[in-house]
């Protein structure tokens, strides 16, 4: 968990390096290809036995038409857990309202404290889990280079659980259907 820290860490850093492209005249437009942005979207995760809200942002670079990011999200289905992930997408024009592809993977941290009484049977420790989101969207245009977004995608949500006398592996499969705002 340490490493994938550690490697967010450093790819965000090295973007923001890249980004500070400073102009010195007031009015010239800055030298660095590399553009802040921030995704934050809203949606439901449809599953076989549940349906549930997602919420996400995502703050990271876009260069030219492609764009990286670290992610944080609020993922309700079944159990409460908060994904923490590497975002990538690819827009597949360079307009303003064009399609893109994305894919997230990262882990997720439960929202469920762990109950480490193991002197009575029903004690539970939540390890962190994969997570990860791959799918296709829209962005439609505003003013400012700023987006409407709508994506539908096919996200995995696993959740390890130690229980009483097991530990439980459960891995949801389901689809992700989010409309969102792009800065």
């Amino acid at each position: 968990m340490r490493n994938r820290s550690l490697l967010i860490t450093i790819v965000l850093c090295c973007a923001a390096y890249w980004s500070m492209g400073q102009s010195n005249c007031v009015g010239e437009k800055s030298r660095s290809p590399w553009r802040f942005s921030s995704i934050n979207s809203i949606g439901v995760a449809a599953g076989e036995n549940y349906n549930s809200l997602l919420i996400q942002s995502v703050n990271g670079f876009r260069y030219k038409t492609w764009f990286i990011g670290a992610g944080l999200g609020l993922d309700a289905y079944r159990d409460i857990s908060f994904p923490i992930f590497l975002d990538l997408r690819k827009s597949l024009f360079a307009k303003p309202s064009t399609p893109f592809l994305y894919a997230d993977g990262g882990f997720q941290i439960m929202a469920e404290k762990n109950d480490k009484n193991k002197e009575q049977f029903d004690w539970k420790i939540f390890h962190p889990g994969v997570y990860y989101d791959v799918g296709a969207g829209y962005y439609f245009a505003l003013k400012n280079k700023d987006a409407l977004l709508m994506s539908v995608g096919y996200s995995r949500k696993e959740v390890e659980i130690e229980q009483g006398m097991g530990r439980f592996a459960y891995r949801f499969n389901r689809f992700s259907f989010k409309i969102g705002y792009k800065l």
